[in-house]
């Protein structure tokens, strides 16, 4: 039986993003507002100036500071 090998679920490191996809979306300062909106994502995702970034998840360090603020207020 031909299976999923562990070596297959191995990132590689040189690997090149999947432009095809990528190309469905607006160039970097192209985007609009109602782009951005459109965005159906789990992930944190900026929007400023027509560019996005998406954004790395807050350390547990972070929510616990949030979370002591959010009492204090």
């Amino acid at each position: 039986m031909d299976g999923v090998k562990p070596n297959d679920m191995i990132p590689d490191l040189y690997a090149e993003p999947a432009w095809d996809v990528a190309r469905l979306f607006p160039a970097q300062g192209a985007w609009t507002e109602e782009d951005y909106l459109n965005l159906e994502t789990n992930h944190l995702v900026e929007f400023s100036h027509g560019r996005i970034e998406l954004l790395p998840m807050p350390s547990l360090t972070h929510q616990l500071i949030v979370g002591y603020l959010h009492v204090l207020f």
